[in-house]
């Protein structure tokens, strides 16, 4: 079986997403830079590499999951103060 990744923008957002999926995909082993299960690799950070492809398809399906914003579907961001680009 293979197992999806999700990378987070950091450590404290990787915990608070690793609680969201447990009560759906069960408990989480904590190693030192990552947690993972039978059916997610959860990290926030990758030291060094190239993201070649991200499959959103599971993330999708998932109960609850509203959106899953990417580069495809995030439109262009917006001049002002901040970037800002339209989520949905």
């Amino acid at each position: 079986m293979s197992k999806s990744l999700i990378i987070a923008e950091k450590p404290s957002v990787a915990q608070d997403i690793v609680r969201a999926l447990t009560p759906g995909s069960g408990k989480f082993d904590k190693h030192e830079d990552h947690f993972e299960n039978e059916r997610w690799v959860v990290t926030s950070a990758i030291a060094k590499g190239n993201v070649n492809d991200i499959d959103t398809h599971a993330a999708e399906l998932a109960p609850g999951v509203l959106a899953v914003v990417t580069h495809k579907n995030a439109g262009r961001l917006g001049q002002g103060d901040r970037n800002i680009a339209a989520l949905l």
